[in-house]
Order: C-alpha cells, then sequence, then structure tokens
C-alpha cells in the first residue's frame, strides 16, 4: 500500500485490477496488458506434423505454459483437461501439452490412471519462433483460471497468444477473458477450485466435435480480436505513460 501511495503512476496487466485499486482510493492507475508479437505469433499449416503424429483424425486440446502442481488440491495446470478426455473416453480428443515444470509427471500418472495415456502428447518447452508450429496442431487451446481475486487482475499473456494463433479458445468465466471471449468460448468457474470443471469442459468438447466446421470458423473470427494485444501498440502505450510521468516530474 505504500509503494501504491507514493507512486506517481501504477501500471498493472488488466482493467479489473484497476477497478480493485481504484476501489481501495488509489486513481493513478493505468492499464498495460500482456501482449503478442502478431509477426511471430500467426496461424500455419501444420497438416504434415498432425499425420506425423498421427492426429489427424483426432480433436487435439492445447495447454501452453509452466505446468504447476498443487498437491493439496491435486491438480494444476492442464488437470482439467486430463480429466475431460477420461470423462469422455468414446469421443478421439488429444491433449498437447507445450512446455515443462512439475506438473508434466503428475498428468502423466493421472492420464495413465484414467486409461489415457496414448491421448497426451507432451511437446515440452520449444524455442519461441517455434511455437506457432505447435500451437496450430492444437485445435482449441484452454485459459483455464480459477475464480480468485488474482487471476481476475491479470490479462495473461497466454489470451493474447491463443488469439493471435487462430485457435479456437475455451477460457473459464474469469478475469479478461470473461470480458473479452464470446459466450460460446466461456465455461463457467466455481470457486477457487472446481472439481466440477472438468465436466462442464468435457460437454463443451463434446459440442466442437458435433461441429467442427462452426467452430473452425470461431477460431478465425477469434483472431480479429488479437489486434488490441500487439506489442507494438502496447509499447507505445506504455512509451506515453513513461514521457508522461516523466513531464510531470
Amino acid at each position: 500500500r505504500i509503494s501504491y501511495g507514493q507512486a506517481e503512476r501504477v501500471i498493472v496487466r488488466g482493467q479489473h485490477h484497476k477497478t480493485q485499486l481504484v476501489e481501495a482510493g488509489y486513481g493513478h492507475v493505468s492499464v498495460i496488458p500482456d501482449g503478442v508479437d502478431l509477426s511471430a505469433i500467426k496461424p500455419i499449416d501444420v497438416d504434415d506434423l498432425r499425420a506425423r503424429l498421427n492426429l489427424s483424425d483426432v480433436l487435439t486440446v492445447g495447454v501452453q505454459g509452466n505446468f504447476t502442481w498443487y498437491p493439496d488440491l491435486g491438480g494444476g495446470l492442464g488437470w482439467d483437461l486430463i480429466q475431460a478426455i477420461g470423462r469422455r473416453p468414446d469421443l478421439p480428443i488429444h491433449a498437447v501439452l507445450i512446455g515443462d515444470g512439475p506438473g508434466i509427471a503428475e498428468l502423466r500418472q493421472l492420464a495413465d490412471k484414467l486409461n489415457v495415456a496414448d491421448r497426451v502428447h507432451v511437446v515440452g518447452r520449444v524455442p519461441y519462433p517455434e511455437l506457432p508450429k505447435y500451437l496450430s496442431l492444437c485445435d482449441v487451446t484452454l485459459l483455464t483460471q480459477t475464480n480468485d481475486p488474482s487471476s481476475w487482475a491479470r490479462t495473461t499473456g497466454k489470451l493474447p497468444t491463443y488469439l493471435a494463433s487462430g485457435r479456437h479458445v475455451l477460457a473459464s468465466r474469469v478475469g479478461t477473458a470473461a470480458d473479452l471471449l464470446p459466450e460460446r468460448h466461456l465455461i463457467d468457474y466455481v470457486g477457487q477450485w472446481d472439481h466440477s470443471y472438468p465436466d462442464r469442459l468435457a460437454d463443451r468438447l463434446a459440442d466442437i466435435m458435433a461441429d467442427r466446421p462452426a467452430a473452425e470458423q470461431a477460431a478465425i473470427d477469434l483472431r480479429e480480436l488479437s489486434g488490441q494485444f500487439d506489442y507494438d501498440l502496447i509499447a507505445a502505450d506504455a512509451a506515453a505513460e513513461v514521457m508522461a510521468i516523466a513531464g510531470a516530474s
């Protein structure tokens, strides 16, 4: 609170965080969201890669990030996806995990327990220039944030990246995603850890499989939303904030 009070300007990553601070009495708050390099992150043709991985005839669902794990909760990043796949073994849904972290081993164990280990594909950490290739491997990307103040406060860099990659996004109804995404891309999330979320996610993935052309068009439409997160625009906004502060000092 001392830092907030003494700062000439407070920069936050999301509109909801700004609202929280303004309601707490801090009026000198600006939003500079996470962004994406639109010249680097874009949809590309990966049909050959899908064929090599035997993924041509399945629905691929991707999660990108640092795969954490919370033993007390029994889950972490990607947990909801593995659980959802386990709930619908009748559907050819496969997970693509991009990144690394302690949660990967836990997700493998969970998949083995649910008898869906053959549907989990771990890409690992990839260089940024190769990220578009592996994102394009995913028909659907997941952005699952728990329903708590910290999740509402941030934009998260995953959202702009998923939008720019032209993927169909399914997100929990939390934070910037709740404000930005059309209804068909949002799933209710109850509380700080929602054990019923995988059921709703599984239902939504089944809906996508039932009408793949509509889902693909929805993904194309989503990419138009990525323009507001272009690093060039965000950098210009950040520079303007710095110049305004410098001019007022």
